[in-house]
């Protein structure tokens, strides 16, 4: 098996110039920095900086390239010393209808193939973020709306640190995960939570995971045959052949098709449709999941989770 480290989330404190990126991030942390770190002792194959929309930060990578040590590839990404592939991103800040129908904002990552992609995007996002200069500064634009701004400039989005309490889509932009709460209150007696950050969940190992990690607004599952099947179908096929006794909860068709390979016999599939308010009422609600996946890790000497 081939092994790959890589760290997709990682901000420049400053330019070459030492003009300001990510107030709060190292002073040393520039473009060059942070490339020969990966390559020279961190070990990380993929990288990927997401601060390249910054105009100064652009003027930095074209300075890089001119070097000779790193050079741009046609597939997409930047190759330092043929030892790191360094992926240009961009994080934004997006204003969203959130709970109650009150404002609330969110962090997304948008990576794009090639520097002539980045800078494009630059160009138009200067139009809709007061100061373009600046890491993860926020825009007057919505998700839906930066969907479509990545995506003409060959990008993708992907929603960053999606179920913390602050600047994300989850922990305070919907109220989507209503179902699955109304559930665990049934099941289990619990009262239902007042934010929709599952941190809580992650850091007892539950793993959430779509069989897709992005899509086109408002068309559902307009990103599926893109390489995101491969990418959670090996997720999955590693954690059922590696790991024992675990817990797979799929909902919906398309997870259950996903995870027909996984050995009955030696992990618990629980099915069920899936939480939607299309389909909750057939076959959702009531169907204790949750319970049922504690009872089981309880008789294999694991740890119940506390929903």
């Amino acid at each position: 098996m081939y092994e790959v480290f890589a760290d997709l989330h990682v901000h420049i404190g400053r330019s070459e110039n030492g003009k300001p990126i990510k107030i709060t991030a190292a002073r040393s942390l520039n473009f060059a920095n942070i490339a020969k770190e990966c390559a020279d002792r961190k070990g990380i194959n993929i990288v990927g900086i997401i601060d390249c929309a910054s105009p100064y930060v652009i003027e930095d990578i074209e300075n890089f390239l001119k070097t000779g040590e790193a050079y741009e590839i046609e597939d997409g990404g930047i190759i330092y010393k043929d030892k790191v592939c360094i992926l240009l991103g961009s994080e934004v800040e997006t204003s969203e209808v959130g709970r109650n129908g009150k404002c609330g904002a969110a962090h997304n990552v948008c990576f794009f193939p090639h520097l002539s992609d980045i800078k494009g995007f630059s160009k138009e996002m200067s139009r809709h973020i007061h100061n373009i200069t600046l890491s993860t500064q926020r825009s007057d634009v919505s998700g839906y709306e930066l969907i479509d701004i990545v995506e003409k400039y060959n990008g993708i989005l992907i929603p960053a640190h999606c179920f913390t309490p602050f600047k994300s889509y989850y922990g305070n932009c919907t109220d989507r995960l209503q179902n699955i709460f109304k559930e665990i209150q049934s099941d289990l007696g619990a009262p239902i939570p007042t934010s929709g950050n599952l941190t809580r969940w992650a850091n007892q190992g539950v793993l959430l995971l779509n069989a897709t990690l992005t899509v086109r607004a408002h068309q559902a599952g307009s990103h599926q045959r893109r390489g995101w099947e491969e990418f959670t179908d090996a997720a999955i096929r590693t954690l059922a052949e590696q790991r024992e006794h675990l817990v797979f909860i799929l909902w919906g068709a398309y997870a259950q098709k996903k995870g027909a390979f996984i050995d009955r016999e030696k992990h618990l599939v629980l099915t069920s449709v899936h939480p939607s308010p299309l389909s909750a009422y057939h076959g959702f609600f009531g169907n204790k999941h949750f319970s049922r996946a504690n009872a089981y890790l309880i008789e294999h000497g694991e740890t119940p989770i506390n929903w």
